[in-house]
């Protein structure tokens, strides 16, 4: 199969698709299999196929997406097989020149924000889902996590009027953990959330957009609810050139009927950056109001402030068959009225070297972290996989 220039394969063309299957099969090493501070260590298989697809006539644009990391340990005290898996479409109608409605869809599965990262593509969000970024149904890493399925789906409206735009959206996000009956009280819940983009193209390179939006919290266990309002401005720019993104900042606030009124400010960028053909890169930085996922002094649910920061390099620059990716991330979460504080730390990389058409060796290194001033919820992970990778 021919190469196209910067080593990436050309996708197949199906009935009008263009689709780009992958896969990933090798051997795995845990230094922390349980995700626990008393670590248990071992050697296991891992399985990776994903597969990516497009369609475009002009005035309707499809995408599909899905992958999944399937992980198997064998070893005393740490017999686990894991799955994680994200798959998705995206569905977009150009109605007219100036008026277009986009849907999307996502499940998501995984154990926190950093997720299955290792084989994802160098330039898509290492967190969240395909229809919001990282927001209150964020689930920070924690010592020995329960795995949880996180449903999305949203709708958005953008006009284009001369200089001026206006985008009107809605989106719902459904999370549900394995094993909620261990806890209390049920920590599944749903996000309802009314965005709206106001902004003003100040030269053709530069806008200016307002962002306000409100949002639902609402979940299994009543005492969690809570209703709340998030404001933003910024600048950003979308114009061809090696940026591309977004600065801004404003305020947001949250109303639990037992907690009371908390708030924060917000600062955050989502921008990528390509200064030369070899280089890609995507960040995010953000801060979101919520409901925490884990128990704090006994008590389930506590609210949160999660600040995010994510970051994903890919690089093409390397002599011919080689491909490098380096994946980096940090959560913060803090939580109101109690004096407990969380910091979790991602570090990757991925190196892929094409042995023969399109079959390759692939070696992924991750690191995982979580230093917290409460006992016992400190842990670190390092997870290396070697084995033979396949993309069409």
């Amino acid at each position: 199969m021919p190469v196209k220039a910067g080593n990436a394969p050309r996708p197949m063309a199906i009935g009008g698709w263009l689709v780009s299957p992958t896969l990933f099969a090798g051997v795995a090493y845990n230094s922390n299999i349980n995700q626990t501070p008393n670590k248990v260590s071992g050697w296991g298989q891992r399985v990776v196929p994903g597969v990516s697809a497009s369609l475009n006539n002009g005035m309707h644009q499809t995408s599909l997406y899905g992958l999944a990391d399937f992980q198997n340990y064998s070893v005393s005290g740490a017999d686990k097989t894991t799955i994680d898996a994200k798959a998705g479409i995206t569905q977009t109608y150009l109605a007219q020149r100036d008026l277009t409605f986009q849907f999307n869809g996502d499940f998501t599965r995984q154990a926190d924000v950093f997720g299955t990262t290792g084989f994802a593509a160098p330039n898509t969000p290492l967190a969240g889902t395909s229809v919001a970024p990282v927001g209150p149904m964020t689930v920070a890493p924690q010592v020995n996590p329960d795995r949880y399925n996180q449903y999305s789906g949203s709708a958005l409206m953008s006009k284009k009027l001369g200089r001026a735009f206006f985008d009107l959206g809605f989106n719902v996000v459904r999370t549900q953990f394995d094993n909620d009956q261990a806890f209390a009280f049920s920590r599944d819940g749903t996000v309802y959330t009314v965005t709206q983009r106001t902004g003003f193209d100040l030269t053709p390179q530069l806008y200016f957009f307002v962002d306000p939006s409100v949002n639902w919290q609402r979940y299994d266990h009543a005492a969690r609810n809570s209703e709340g309002y998030r404001i933003t401005a910024g600048v950003g720019t979308a114009a061809p050139g090696i940026w591309q993104g977004e600065v801004f900042g404003g305020y947001q606030q949250q109303k639990n009927d037992i907690v009371g009124t908390y708030d924060s400010g917000v600062f955050g960028v989502r921008v990528g950056y390509s200064p030369t053909r070899f280089w890609d890169l995507r960040a995010s930085v953000d801060q979101a109001l919520g409901s925490s996922s884990i128990a704090v002094g006994g008590v389930t649910g506590l609210a949160s402030r999660t600040s995010t920061a994510l970051l994903n390099i890919g690089y093409n620059g390397l002599p011919r068959g080689w491909l490098a990716s380096a994946r980096f991330g940090y959560v913060r979460t803090d939580f109101v009225n109690n004096p407990r504080e969380d910091n979790g730390w991602l570090a990757g990389a991925n190196l892929n070297y094409e042995i023969w058409r399109n079959l390759g060796l692939g070696l992924d290194y991750q690191f995982k972290s979580v230093d917290s001033n409460t006992a016992g919820q400190s842990f670190d992970q390092h997870l290396v996989s070697l084995g033979v990778s396949y993309k069409y």
